[in-house]
């Protein structure tokens, strides 16, 4: 943000000569900047790296300006700020969120299927009891999507990255359609691309405004195959969908009514976690063990199951609770 300010008083002093350089002083400090992680490391990484880039923008300001001075006292390096206000340790999605114009984030990863094994289920049950409007289907990264939004001013910017989920079905629903259906105006992104790290997922980025937004073309990018040095596809399009797809657009779709009742299309049980599931010999030794146990544990058939054994028996057996109530 200070080289982007640089870059501004440079362009201003070169197109208009008669600028005063001494009554020229910059207004982007390091306490504008604010952050909350549960990881207390990252915390003080964060405060410490925010005073040296304060120190490495002096430097830059001060050779820019030759023999002008154009830093006051309150835009010394030294001595280092206070950030303990400004960035401090807690989960953000439980936490209240500071008036920002503008919001930026890499959320934590983390598919709906190991949430609740990574998390575990009181965590899970506090956050669904926060942010009912989210889909219990959705992955963890949507919450902050939701939340960014909410806490934007008219006129707020936002840019997170996300698992490219975030632009299907349930995640899809609880985040960016609520934000294209809530004011929010998608100017720039990435509908996915190989995550640059080590970590084998494909992401997106999405810019977004909320409020209303002058008509314009917005760059939707698209890269191909799992090669991070893929090639890409680029579209300029009057609206960049939730679906972060250049011709499809299904914020608006409906439920079709035929396949309410009865349901004539399921996509099947999934088990989520290996060990809901049990071979014929183990579900023998839990039905010994417990007989009631037969009353939750069924045929988990797949097509190699009905069709590529000449007796059709399941393979396996899956637990299921449903409809049930866990406690």
């Amino acid at each position: 943000m200070k080289e982007l300010e640089l870059d501004l008083f440079r362009t201003m002093l070169e197109r208009f000569p008669s600028v005063r350089i001494d009554r020229v002083r910059p207004h982007v400090t390091a306490r504008q900047f604010f952050g909350i992680d549960i990881n207390p490391l990252g915390v003080e990484m964060a405060k410490v790296t925010l005073s040296m880039a304060k120190k490495f923008a002096a430097d830059s300001f001060n050779q820019f300006t030759h023999q002008h001075r154009f830093l006051d006292d309150a835009e010394s390096p030294l001595p280092f700020d206070n950030f303990d206000n400004n960035i401090v340790v807690a989960d953000a999605l439980f936490t209240d969120w500071p008036e920002a114009d503008a919001i930026n984030g890499n959320p934590p990863y983390q598919s709906k299927n190991k949430m609740q094994e990574e998390f575990g289920p009181a965590y899970l049950q506090k956050l669904r009891a926060a942010y009912p409007g989210i889909s219990g289907y959705a992955d963890y990264c949507v919450y902050w999507f939701r939340k960014a939004h909410d806490r934007l001013g008219d006129g707020g910017r936002a840019g997170l990255v996300g698992t490219n989920t975030i632009r299907q079905n349930y995640s899809r629903e609880g985040g960016l359609d609520y934000i294209v259906q809530n004011g929010g105006t998608i100017v720039e992104s990435v509908g996915t691309m190989p995550w640059s790290g080590q970590a084998a997922v494909h992401v997106s980025l999405v810019n977004w405004i909320k409020g209303a937004v002058p008509p314009s073309l917005y760059t939707l990018a698209i890269q191909k195959g799992n090669d991070k040095n893929g090639p890409w596809d680029e579209y300029q399009l009057p609206i960049i969908p939730a679906s972060l797809r250049p011709t499809v657009d299904v914020t608006g779709a409906e439920t079709l009514q035929t396949n309410l009742s009865p349901k004539v299309c399921y996509q099947g049980q999934t088990n989520g976690h290996a060990g809901f599931l049990l071979n014929p010999d183990e579900r023998a030794a839990l039905l010994r063990a417990e007989p009631a146990a037969e009353e939750v544990t069924f045929p988990f058939l797949i097509a190699e199951d009905m069709i590529g054994r000449i007796d059709s028996l399941p393979s396996r057996y899956v637990i299921d609770f449903q409809p049930r109530d866990i406690f």
